[in-house]
């Protein structure tokens, strides 16, 4: 037997209610499906191997009682005798539909949470499989003939900076699951949205599942073009951890749309405030330094921020709707929020610093260089930044990557990975 939670728009009275949660049965013990469900089996995919299927739901009678009410009625004789529901007064504590929609939605930082512990999880596995692989492989090419391969930066700088990557997320999964967030309060949640509800439940939670699972794509990514055939091949490790975090960019809210109301609460400045870099840089420029990285991060993301709300206000003030307003500007609007996940993050791992032992410290040092690498086009046509920057920002990286080279192995260990993880790939110890 499956049954199925349904979220699905309440009509009462010929109005919209809201979005609620209802129990839907989808096969019987013997694998009948009842009258007004219609299940298509999809096909079978590489990517995360769950139970596909496309279940339509067209005419399907739902008892009162497998509506999970969640404070709400309907009263009237009609539903207390076993009627259909459609007479009666309907009453909602949540308020209106979009705090109703707010409040079903609920469940999403549990998920949010989970999300970004296995992001965590595969992004540190990811990265001692790497390890692995690399440790003790030579190279036959002319430049430097039984070269170790980790002797080579673009290797050097894969490994470290995917365990780099696996402490980072590590840090922001123990803050996500330590934070307060209004949905468990049973708050009113986040601010109004969109695109999805999904930010209306916690904007800045939300926004880190997006951090969290498109960091984790790219490292899972990295270790597996970094690991040769075996990488490739590798269809129960890399392969699959690429294909879970590829599947959560989408799952538990979709990553772009959660950029999107992100970059919408930010430039109506809807219970959000721009951060203060203050005056800087600090400590001279030097980008070995934390507070330098936060200064960088909030400048760029408050002039970002400026820009698009400038844009958008440019756009409906000349007579735009606010769909072509914002339409026009949705390029913008994704690199502004995604900018603000990058500050939470560093502003995270420097919390880290602050609190972890001094090992710690050059590890998270790689990582948040290492977003300020990826953010190197933003920080330069923002005027953040001066010409030239990428050039100091590649040095701290080698400087970095020197420092922690010798103890690669030890960081790998320290993730307490299970021996057969790291092992080599089945097929290659064969025969």
């Amino acid at each position: 037997p499956k049954t199925a939670a349904v979220y699905a728009t309440l009509v009462h009275g010929g109005r919209e209610r809201g979005v609620f949660v209802f129990v839907v049965p989808l096969r019987g013990p013997d694998g009948s499906v009842p009258p007004g469900v219609r299940i298509t089996e999809a096909p079978e995919t590489t990517g995360l191997q769950v139970d596909y299927a496309a279940v339509r739901l067209d005419g399907l009678h739902v008892p009162y009682e497998a509506w999970l009410r969640d404070g709400a009625t309907i009263d009237g004789a009609a539903v207390e005798g076993g009627g259909t529901g459609a007479e009666g007064v309907f009453h909602d504590p949540a308020g209106s539909p979009a705090a109703r929609l707010t409040r079903s939605m609920g469940i999403a930082p549990a998920v949010w949470r989970a999300v970004i512990s296995a992001s965590a999880a595969i992004t540190r596995a990811s990265a001692g499989m790497l390890l692995a692989h690399s440790a003790g492989r030579a190279t036959l090419g002319r430049l430097a003939p039984r070269r170790p391969l980790t002797d080579y930066r673009n290797q050097q700088e894969a490994v470290l900076g995917a365990l780099a990557a696996g402490y980072a997320l590590t840090a922001v999964a123990a803050h996500a699951q330590t934070r307060r967030t209004s949905a468990d309060a049973g708050g009113g949640g986040g601010p109004d949205t969109a695109w999805a509800p999904w930010s209306a439940v916690d904007r800045d939670l939300a926004l880190l599942k997006a951090a969290a699972t498109a960091q984790a794509q790219e490292t899972v990514s990295a270790c597996r073009v970094h690991s040769g055939a075996p990488g490739f091949a590798a269809v129960e490790r890399l392969n699959a951890y690429r294909g879970l975090s590829h599947a959560y960019m989408n799952a538990g809210g979709d990553n772009e749309l959660i950029l999107y109301d992100t970059a919408r609460a930010m430039a109506d400045l809807d219970r959000y405030a721009p951060p203060d870099p203050g005056a800087g840089p600090p400590d001279g420029g030097d980008l070995d330094s934390p507070a330098v990285w936060l200064f960088l991060a909030r400048d760029t993301e408050r002039r970002m921020r400026d820009r698009l709300a400038a844009r958008v206000e440019a756009a409906t003030g000349a007579g735009e709707d606010a769909f072509t307003a914002w339409n026009g500007n949705l390029v913008l609007a994704a690199r502004t929020a995604a900018a603000a996940a990058d500050r939470n993050v560093l502003e995270i791992c420097a919390a880290a610093l602050d609190t972890g032992p001094p090992a710690l410290g050059p590890v998270l040092r790689l990582h948040a260089l290492g977003l300020l690498d990826r953010r190197a086009a933003d920080l330069l046509n923002e005027g953040v930044a001066p010409p030239g920057m990428l050039d100091e920002l590649w040095a701290a990286r080698r400087r970095a990557c020197d420092e922690l080279a010798p103890r690669a192995g030890e960081l790998a260990a320290a993730f307490e990975l299970p021996g057969a993880i790291t092992a080599p790939a089945a097929f290659l110890g064969a025969g």
